[in-house]
């Protein structure tokens, strides 16, 4: 980058000097004598130092210059308070991380939709007993039964939260599970991996 842009200042140097020789020549051939040829021929061209910035700007090198300047600088001052330093990229870490987690968690919650079938058609139903205080009791099969049969809902597939402990050859584990209806699958539009 940084040979593009000598190698770029030095065409523009080059331009310059040949536009600048073209309105000196200009002037010459309208009668003006030498000495003062060449300095209308600078007031004509314009201030070249202006000129060059401009260039600068119109091709994107100052927003170049600016970020190697601000860099530069930053690290400069990083380098002068180690201490300073290391919290500060601390809490950055700690801040973008934050960030991350939060944002992972909001994507694959409100922002994706669920990976199911029409999933703005599912709706979950909560039976509780406020007279004893009981929260999602659940419901029975005949509540069950007449749910379905009451045409509401295309599926109506009850779902029960339990413990158990899995054995085999190892420790037995605590794994937690849902126990799920037959159509529970079919409700979801999805197909279980195992049958």
């Amino acid at each position: 980058m940084l040979l593009n842009r000598r190698q770029f200042d030095a065409d523009l140097d080059e331009e310059m000097r040949l536009h600048l020789e073209l309105r000196r020549q200009e002037q010459i051939d309208s009668g003006v004598a030498l000495v003062g040829a060449e300095a209308a021929a600078r007031r004509r061209f314009g201030n070249t130092t202006y000129l060059k910035e401009q260039s600068h700007i119109a091709w994107g090198w100052e927003w170049f210059e600016n970020l190697t300047a601000d860099v530069r600088y930053g690290a400069r001052a990083l380098r002068k308070s180690p201490g300073f330093s290391a919290v500060a990229i601390l809490i950055m870490a700690i801040g973008i991380g934050a960030t991350t987690a939060i944002f992972s968690l909001v994507d694959a919650t409100l922002l994706r939709p669920l990976p199911y079938l029409r999933p703005e058609q599912l709706v979950s139903i909560q039976a509780d007993l406020p007279g004893i205080g009981a929260r999602d009791v659940g419901i029975s099969q005949p509540e069950w039964l007449d749910l379905q049969r009451s045409s509401i809902f295309e599926f109506v597939s009850p779902t029960w939260f339990d413990e158990n402990n899995l054995t085999g050859t190892s420790q037995p584990a605590r794994v937690s599970l849902l126990i799920v209806a037959p159509n529970y699958f079919s409700l979801l539009g999805a197909k279980p991996q195992l049958e």
